[in-house]
């Protein structure tokens, strides 16, 4: 769902562009992480404390970039409408409607990071 929601929002470009985005790499780093939960302290031992500011110098941060890809904050406690399509769309990709993530790499790469999540024992999303 946040894949779909990332291109959906401008968050990623649809296309990749010549020595840009790939969904392929992408997915590859996502499968060394996607098992695990990503604790604040992760983000900053990779990239040190959240600046406020970063948005106001031409920067992002992680927590900004959640709410463009999301379409809301955090602390709101309900998903918004686009974040819940997302997710029913995921979810019938995974029932086997593999067109759904043509716009995010394809159904070889999805079905390569699928079999990288499966063949780790202690990934508890199988």
């Amino acid at each position: 769902a946040f894949c779909l929601l990332a291109v959906r929002n401008g968050v990623i470009p649809l296309v990749a562009k010549e020595g840009g985005w790939s969904w392929s790499e992408c997915l590859l780093v996502a499968g060394r992480f996607v098992c695990y939960a990503f604790e604040k302290s992760d983000a900053q031992e990779r990239w040190g404390s959240e600046n406020v500011f970063a948005p106001m110098m031409g920067g992002r941060s992680l927590r900004h970039t959640a709410q463009l890809v999301y379409g809301n904050s955090a602390e709101e406690q309900e998903a918004s409408d686009d974040a819940q399509n997302a997710q029913a769309e995921a979810q019938a990709w995974a029932e086997g409607r593999k067109s759904i993530v043509a716009r995010v790499g394809g159904a070889t790469a999805w079905d390569e990071l699928v079999k990288t999540l499966a063949e780790k024992k202690e990934c508890p999303l199988f």
